[in-house]
């Protein structure tokens, strides 16, 4: 398990050859921000379609992301699968968290990725001074909606994000009686 933000600024290097062929600048999440599609390493421009990585031919992600296939790095218009997401250009961070009756939790401060690329968690800012005494962390199941302005969740199980990062990183317990 990472922090999303972890995967920006790192290379992307191509298994088989060795190439560094970019460097990741982004993340694009899917349509209802559970999942991460791909990793944008260039937004394209005027004239020029956005550069990404399909989060699929990611091999291992270490000091460096990398990546198998002879093309790993292909236009966002070639993977039809991402042009929602890039057109919806949502930011999860810093994005609010509202629980079910309106009371503001704080906001995204990171998200928390496994390595199929699946949203576990969002580390979740509540101000400076909340900050001091350690981050909050909102499970992925704990989230209702994911919405352009706001993301909707039940606030009944937030723990320390240090406690999830444990939780998570810990295999499950296991029952020796049961045989």
């Amino acid at each position: 398990m990472r922090k999303a933000k972890e995967l920006v600024g790192k290379a992307i290097v191509n298994q088989a050859t060795g190439e560094h062929l970019a460097t990741v600048r982004d993340l694009i999440f899917d349509s209802d921000a559970r999942h991460v599609a791909a990793l944008l390493v260039d937004s394209g421009g005027w004239f020029r379609d956005a550069r990404v990585v399909c989060w699929d031919v990611i091999a291992n992600i270490g000091d460096v992301v990398m990546v198998h296939g002879e093309s790993p790095v292909v236009t966002a218009s070639s993977a039809p699968q991402l042009s929602d997401e890039l057109k919806q250009d949502v930011r999860i961070s810093g994005m609010p968290i509202m629980s079910e009756s309106g009371e503001r939790i704080g906001n995204v401060g990171d998200l928390f990725i496994n390595d199929q690329g699946e949203v576990v968690g969002y580390e979740i800012k509540q101000g400076f001074m909340s900050d001091l005494g350690g981050r909050k962390f909102l499970f992925a199941d704990d989230v209702q909606t994911v919405g352009r302005d706001a993301i909707i969740a039940d606030a009944a199980n937030l723990t320390s994000t240090k406690q999830a990062q444990q939780e998570l990183e810990s295999p499950p317990a296991t029952d020796e009686r049961a045989v």
